[in-house]
């Protein structure tokens, strides 16, 4: 016994002499350890960067996947991945993934990591759209608020909550108790008006600590047939800005695609006819003020003159201009209605705007909520509406 122990102890200090005996190593290598602190992110809804810690004696890495049905495997460019990440790319959105990696050399594999399961939708915090430097606004119709009750009222406060805008117009706002909760959930003031048939009212949700609300009146009260939800007209104040005005409307929906003339309830020949009163309406009172007009137009900007209901804003004397008008000719583009598909919600600049508008700062972005919700938009439609939030991001006011 004591002669083995001397023999296995010159093996480990002269480690070439047993090769040079004859004799087979006694030491063997290391064996690979699995990879520690195997993470997963979302970089987007259809993109994941998957993790690891490095282990001593890997000189690569194997990555595999599987879907909710199916066997594993490797995901592309996971083969021998030299460095301790890699993103996986295009994925199906809302669905699970499940992933595994294990360490490599040129004589073994370890064993796999546990299985990493992650579903395809983004977390509630990464939602995120003001910055203190700019004036953040947005337009929300919340269909039939709260269509869930409570669940909605949580869901619209953590959207306003997160979003960080200094202002939000509301449409279809039914109930004065459950928009008062949302306010206090999420820490904004608000004002609610009450003046809508079938009471789906306008409103206005703003961050008391970034704007001042000046003045706020509702307009054409008395004209049911093209303004069955009055415009919900605003005076702010932003930082040191001069004031601007913000108006949120919501008009008549539904229709033919045309407009019809002969009938004076024609859905198309409402929208064109309010259009024409709000823009002499804006014309008289406010020809040299800053002046933005946003909510649910129930229209598409870019139809064809002919049964263009915009056309009153588009050959105005003051002057007018469409945000989101990159977003509405793209058809590619997220739209604020995505159902159906098409865009309806819209944000309308008076020309005092042209200058700021083309700063590099500014932004419009429909606000992709479904993207929090397990499985997309099904589950936002049934809790919280039917259309996205449309957003702008301006550096300063005129």
């Amino acid at each position: 016994m004591k002669l083995f122990q001397i023999f296995v102890l010159l093996v480990f200090l002269f480690p070439g002499c047993g090769a040079r005996s004859g004799f087979p190593d006694l030491i063997s290598e290391i064996p690979l350890s699995v990879p520690g602190n195997f993470r997963g992110e979302l970089l987007d809804i259809n993109t994941v960067l998957l993790s690891w810690d490095s282990v001593p004696g890997a000189s690569s890495y194997k990555v595999e996947f599987r879907n909710s049905a199916g066997p594993f495997q490797i995901i592309p460019g996971g083969g021998e991945v030299k460095d301790t990440a890699i993103r996986h790319e295009h994925l199906s959105s809302f669905a699970n993934y499940y992933y595994r990696v294990s360490s490599l050399n040129s004589k073994e594999e370890s064993e796999p990591t546990e299985v990493l399961n992650i579903h395809t939708h983004l977390p509630w915090e990464r939602l995120e759209f003001g910055e203190d430097s700019t004036l953040d606004i947005g337009t929300f119709n919340i269909q039939h608020f709260p269509r869930s009750g409570s669940t909605t009222v949580e869901q619209a406060a953590i959207v306003l909550k997160n979003l960080e805008l200094d202002i939000i117009v509301l449409q279809e706002i039914e109930d004065i108790q459950s928009f008062d909760e949302m306010l206090e959930q999420s820490g904004y003031n608000g004002y609610l008006s009450n003046s809508a048939a079938f009471d789906v009212n306008l409103a206005v949700a703003y961050d008391e600590q970034s704007v001042e609300l000046l003045k706020v009146e509702e307009v054409f009260l008395e004209d049911i047939l093209l303004f069955p939800r009055p415009l919900l007209v605003m005076k702010f104040s932003w930082k040191e800005s001069r004031p601007f005005w913000i108006v949120n409307l919501h008009l008549k929906c539904c229709g033919d695609g045309l407009i019809d003339e002969s009938q004076y309830d024609d859905e198309e020949y409402r929208r064109i006819r309010a259009i024409n009163q709000l823009t002499s309406w804006v014309e008289m009172y406010h020809p040299y003020d800053p002046v933005i007009v946003l909510g649910d137009w129930n229209d598409d900007i870019t139809e064809p003159d002919y049964k263009n209901v915009f056309l009153p804003l588009f050959n105005a004397e003051e002057g007018w201009f469409f945000a989101d008008m990159e977003i509405a000719t793209d058809n590619n583009a997220l739209w604020s209605y995505p159902s159906y598909p098409s865009h309806l919600d819209h944000i309308c600049l008076s020309d005092e705007f042209e200058s700021v508008f083309t700063a590099p700062e500014t932004l419009v972005e429909v606000i992709p909520l479904h993207y929090y919700y397990y499985n997309g938009f099904n589950d936002f439609a049934s809790t919280l509406s039917d259309h996205l939030p449309l957003t702008i991001s301006l550096p300063e006011v005129p």
